[in-house]
Formats: structure tokens, C-alpha cells, sequence
């Protein structure tokens, strides 16, 4: 999936409601299997503050 079509899909996907409260503002989506740990389960560590 091209990065052009998955970003489409989410502006989709957002409810006009919540747009105001995510433009211009210091936030975003995590993808979840970033966080993966070697054996394969969810990381128990603490978000890195970036995020």
C-alpha cells in the first residue's frame, strides 16, 4: 500500500469532529508492532517520550 493511499484512507476515516483537535497539534498514531518484543509479544516498556 502506497504511503499516498493510506494517508487518504485515514483523512477518511477521521470524523470531521475530531479534526480540529489533531491539526496542528504534537500528536500521532503509534503503530503498535513497532513495539514488539523478540519473542514476539506487545512491549511492557513505557512509550519512548517522543511519542
Amino acid at each position: 500500500m502506497s504511503h499516498k493511499s493510506s494517508n487518504e484512507r485515514f483523512k477518511k476515516a477521521i470524523d470531521a469532529s475530531l479534526r480540529p483537535v489533531l491539526v496542528g497539534g504534537l500528536k500521532g498514531i503509534e503503530k503498535e508492532s513497532l513495539r514488539i518484543t523478540r519473542a514476539g509479544s506487545l512491549s511492557q516498556l513505557p512509550h519512548p517520550r517522543q511519542l
